[in-house]
């Protein structure tokens, strides 16, 4: 009975959970589901990462390519980005759709990393005004469980600290070539991390926050908010560093989101942020 009215009613459903203080997974309203990294999944890449959160599962790769710059230029690299979802089709990955959704992430993902100014273009320079690095992060999903854009953010971020620039130079061709010597980190000055929020209204008219929310929640919910910490890379403890950080803030469409609670969501994040970026500098 109980799966039939999660299937027909699928609002009433998660209102009754809702209404007894507890979600469908029997988490608590501020809750996260469990969440994995591991770094270096994907030998082929430069860089490389994967993301579980709850059901959801996300792969990351860096692929660093040349390209030709011009003096008239300023020469810096580049960063592209290219979120994929067709492993989530309903009509299986040989449809060739590009979904709406994966374009929607593919320009988040690009436009909080660019905002967040973590990556110096200026160090992927190969010669001024001649070469630099193209920095191709590709984010593949193996199956969206909900709260897809702190998943591709986390697994982006993670793929692209696993990177390593490897030495170069150019040959009598002009063409970019590696050389011995050792590879350099990626030089990234911090580290963006999001926590999203679905947005529920109660039976009573009160809005309820749903932070982590599963596909199952986001279709209920009409609104949500997603609270972006961009970490220093120093600055001591992750607590301190986190608690500290500036933000940024993504409401995409929606009703209004009271003053209250934004400022709990962002109390929220500050305290998940710190045990993601332990995870992610542990991996």
């Amino acid at each position: 009975m109980a799966d039939a009215v999660r299937a027909i009613l699928p609002s009433h459903y998660l209102h009754t959970f809702i209404d007894e203080g507890i979600r469908p997974d029997a988490r608590a309203f501020m809750e996260s589901r469990t969440t994995s990294l591991r770094r270096g999944v994907v030998s082929r890449a430069d860089g490389s990462a994967s993301v579980d959160l709850g059901k959801t599962s996300v792969v990351a790769g860096v692929t660093l390519v040349p390209f030709t710059t011009t003096l008239s230029e300023r020469g810096d690299g580049r960063l592209s980005v290219k979120v994929d979802m067709a492993a989530c089709d309903p009509q299986g990955p040989a449809s060739g759709r590009e979904s709406e959704a994966a374009l929607a992430l593919t320009s988040l993902v690009s436009k909080t990393l660019m905002g967040a100014g973590i990556l110096p273009l200026e160090r992927l320079i190969v010669k001024q005004g001649v070469a630099a690095w193209e920095v191709k992060l590709s984010v593949f999903f193996l199956n969206d469980g909900g709260n897809a854009a702190d998943a591709a953010l986390l697994a982006a971020v993670a793929a692209l600290a696993d990177t390593s620039i490897p030495p170069a130079e150019l040959d009598e061709t002009g063409a970019v070539v590696e050389t011995s010597g050792e590879a350099t980190a990626m030089p990234l000055t911090g580290t963006p991390i999001s926590l999203s929020f679905a947005i529920l209204t109660r039976k009573d008219g009160v809005q309820q926050l749903l932070v982590d929310p599963s596909a199952e929640e986001e279709a209920v919910c009409r609104s949500s908010l997603s609270v972006v910490l961009v970490v220093p890379a120093e600055g001591g403890s992750a607590e301190a560093r986190c608690g500290a950080a500036p933000l940024m803030l993504h409401k995409p469409g929606g009703a209004p989101v009271p003053q209250k609670l934004v400022t709990e969501a962002i109390a929220v994040a500050r305290k998940r942020a710190a045990r993601l970026l332990t995870l992610l500098e542990q991996s």
